[in-house]
């Protein structure tokens, strides 16, 4: 619940590892989360189209960036937290979405309608996770200001790090180090290129 999500942020904090898309405060959740990396401004913003059940009352629903449902209140606060982070000087935005049916080799719609909606708000790069295992990537072009902009939907990486095995149709055990480079020029940020290397879990039950 709360409590646990506030011990987990502090220990993140305590350690110097950034996090995106839970927040102690409404007004953490209103500041853009925007880090600079070579000169380059990437802004990030994460969403969850599940709480694996575990329930927040309405008062604490703010600390969540939850995208359950995707009605048009959902859209809404994604559509505007895009935009605050590129009106904040983000050159690129990263989204990084836990949605998905879990063990399906392929996205569904809610990841294709959702991944549709970022890409058309200003995402240039989407992360995605929940199946477990390795989804298809794709590449988009797109058009923004009048000129070509390309984009890239992981749709999801696979496990980092897990007990999950091959269970003789699917393997689980396999995920993805996902990589985009951006290139700024002119004022202008484009991605230069994108990189997928393969990770493996090997466990040994004891």
């Amino acid at each position: 619940g709360y409590e646990g999500l506030c011990s987990t942020l502090s220990l993140l904090d305590s350690v110097g590892i950034a996090h995106v898309g839970a927040a102690r405060s409404r007004e953490d959740v209103e500041r853009p989360f925007i880090v600079e990396v070579k000169g380059m401004k990437l802004g990030f913003c994460a969403y969850t189209s599940s709480t694996n059940g575990i329930y927040l009352p309405d008062s604490l629903k703010f600390s969540i960036s939850s995208i359950e449902g995707y009605d048009s209140t959902k859209m809404s606060m994604m559509r505007r937290e895009v935009e605050a982070l590129k009106a904040a000087g983000a050159d690129a935005v990263i989204a990084l979405v836990h949605f998905g049916t879990e063990y399906q080799t392929l996205p569904n719609r809610y990841q294709r309608r959702v991944a549709d909606s970022l890409i058309a708000y200003g995402v240039d790069v989407l992360f995605g996770s929940h199946p477990h295992i390795v989804q298809p990537m794709e590449v988009r072009c797109v058009e923004r200001n009048g000129e070509p902009r390309h984009c890239v939907v992981f749709y999801s990486l696979g496990n980092f790090l897990s007990s999950q095995v091959w269970n003789g149709r699917i393997s689980k055990d396999v995920g993805l180090f996902a990589s985009v480079r951006f290139t700024k020029w002119n004022g202008r940020t484009r991605i230069s290129s994108i990189a997928a290397v393969p990770s493996y879990t090997y466990w040994q039950p004891d």
